[in-house]
């Protein structure tokens, strides 16, 4: 199916969507409409309890982004009890002080929202897509692969983990619904929901009840969410990594591709991960003819022993292949560039390995599985 019928069809269903009421969530009864925020002293707060979709974000600019009002790239820092929860459900938190732990949340991107598509357009289905943010050029990367999209239909990027407030996503709702949005689709771009960060954006959209960094506001709106979960094993996500593995590879019966995730920080959460991740590296090696690829999930943010280990795993198959004489090649089954690519040169450091960096939404067909995860959304809810 061609882009434009894909899309034709996603709007054709718009009107038969189902409903999601928002309207019986418990918020936050604080208002802070009337206080001065630049002038205020955030250290001393209990952020947890504060509503902060009331808080003004940083104006938009001239590309539709803005930032959260809880961005420490404008002088913001956690307080209160912020700090506490998030290191009873940070593992390496645990043993940050405050100000190691405003470094850790610094050296992040910031919470934004991105809005894409141009301000005049109006629709009755908009399309929202959440990403984990790098807060560099693979944000630009999604933002311009979803492109196609938003000229057809009014759409937002929310970048972010909602670690610590979720405005931006309130934000982003809010602008598709000014746009004239009667049905939000929500894409996570999510493999599986053990990990984290989809519990985290779950208890935002009052899809489950467990918050996995700090205690955020719950999205406020009288909009139709349809929320598109976990895509598991996609043959879509599948010939997107089967093309980025052949951009480097030379003779596939002698190459070992090692296909690297970012990983969920829970030993639980990581079984499922890895058993999904290993569906696309059968279906590579099967489709290409590799010598062998391996799945590896580094648990980029899990204790320093549980990465440690998955790095020591990694580096094993690699010395392996290339004392057979095969060439190491490094593919990441990342939604985004720049999360984990630039830790693997280290991971791998004194072993010779080429490396396709690009994350899934570098490759044009990305855009592709969001129009059909939307299409999807709709036909299931018609």
């Amino acid at each position: 199916m061609t882009k434009t019928l894909l899309l034709a069809s996603i709007l054709a269903m718009s009107a038969h969507a189902q409903e999601v009421d928002h309207s019986t969530m418990d918020h936050s009864q604080m208002d802070h409409s009337k206080m001065d925020h630049s002038q205020m002293d955030h250290s001393k707060m209990d952020h947890s309890q504060m509503d902060h979709s009331a808080m003004p974000l940083q104006p938009m600019d001239e590309e539709g982004r803005r930032k959260s009002a809880m961005a420490h790239s404008t002088g913001h820092k956690m307080g209160g009890e912020v700090y506490e929860e998030m290191r009873r459900n940070i593992p390496t938190y645990r043993g940050m002080t405050d100000n190691e732990m405003d470094l850790a949340m610094g050296m992040m991107g910031d919470d934004m929202e991105w809005y894409v598509s141009d301000k005049s357009l109006k629709g009755d289905v908009g399309v929202l897509l959440l990403a984990h943010g790098t807060g560099g050029r693979g944000d630009r990367v999604l933002r311009d692969i979803a492109e196609p999209i938003a000229k057809e239909m009014p759409t937002a990027i929310a970048f972010g983990m909602a670690m610590m407030a979720s405005d931006h996503i309130q934000a982003s709702v809010d602008d598709l619904t000014a746009a004239g949005a009667k049905t939000i689709v929500v894409v996570t771009g999510q493999a599986t929901e053990s990990n984290s960060l989809s519990r985290q954006w779950n208890y935002v959209f009052g899809r489950g009840d467990i918050v996995s960094y700090a205690t955020v506001p719950r999205l406020k709106t009288d909009t139709k969410m349809i929320f598109v979960g976990s895509y598991g094993f996609n043959p879509m996500i599948a010939g997107i990594m089967v093309d980025h593995a052949r951009e480097v590879s030379k003779d596939p019966a002698n190459e070992l591709v090692l296909l690297v995730t970012h990983g969920p920080e829970e030993p639980e959460d990581n079984v499922v991960e890895l058993e999904t991740l290993q569906k696309y590296a059968d279906h590579i090696k099967t489709t290409v003819g590799f010598s062998d690829v391996k799945a590896i999930s580094l648990q980029d943010d899990a204790l320093p022993a549980l990465r440690e280990g998955n790095v020591k795993r990694m580096r094993r198959y690699a010395e392996v292949a290339t004392r057979q004489g095969k060439r190491v090649l490094v593919v990441a089954a990342v939604t985004q560039s720049l999360g984990i690519q630039q830790k693997l040169y280290s991971d791998l450091d004194g072993i010779a390995f080429t490396y396709n960096e690009k994350g899934l939404s570098g490759h044009p067909k990305y855009v592709d599985f969001i129009a059909e995860s939307v299409r999807a959304a709709l036909a299931g809810h018609s």
